[in-house]
């Protein structure tokens, strides 16, 4: 209509329509890019899910690996933990049963020992005299005999020839 009236010289009316053509051109140009703008908002917010969505995902996949990460290291340290306690029991065992051999080891040879110094007291006992023998020659003495444990160290040893003579030894 603007060219027209244009065309027929009749301005004001050319002027009229080309101010009506504007106003509706840039409403639709505003309602497109008003629409743009709504459809672009809603593919930012569209994105912006998406990407919290993931970010999300990402994160619990993480967290999983972690617990069972950290599952898998516990059990490594039970089991490492089980097998020096299984192994310090091992050697405990043996290093008893070893202990054990060597106290019987001891205790036989103890018994040896024991037997030997209580068959050395029979034979001191028959070394010294009789006290009689010395209560008879030294009327006024007395002997002293007192082991610290089953065999003293003390021998005395008296003699009395035909002429009467005592000779005592200690």
């Amino acid at each position: 209509l603007y060219k027209a009236y244009k065309k027929t010289d009749q301005h004001t009316k050319a002027l009229e329509m080309h101010e009506i053509y504007i106003k509706m051109r840039d409403s639709i140009v505003n309602s497109k890019s008003a629409r743009a703008i709504v459809e672009q908002e809603m593919n930012y917010q569209h994105n912006k899910d998406q990407a919290l969505l993931e970010m999300d995902h990402i994160i619990r996949e993480k967290r999983q690996k972690m617990i069972v990460y950290f599952i898998g290291f516990c059990l490594l340290l039970a089991i490492g933990f089980s097998y020096f306690i299984y192994n310090r029991l091992r050697i405990t065992n043996i290093q008893k049963k070893v202990i054990e051999s060597q106290k019987q080891t001891v205790d036989k040879k103890n018994t040896e020992i024991t037997s030997s110094i209580e068959y050395a007291k029979r034979i001191q006992d028959a070394m010294l005299n009789s006290s009689g023998k010395i209560q008879k020659a030294f009327p006024e003495s007395f002997i002293l005999y007192k082991p610290r444990d089953i065999v003293s160290g003390d021998f005395y040893w008296s003699y009395q020839n035909i002429q009467e003579e005592v000779f005592f030894a200690v």
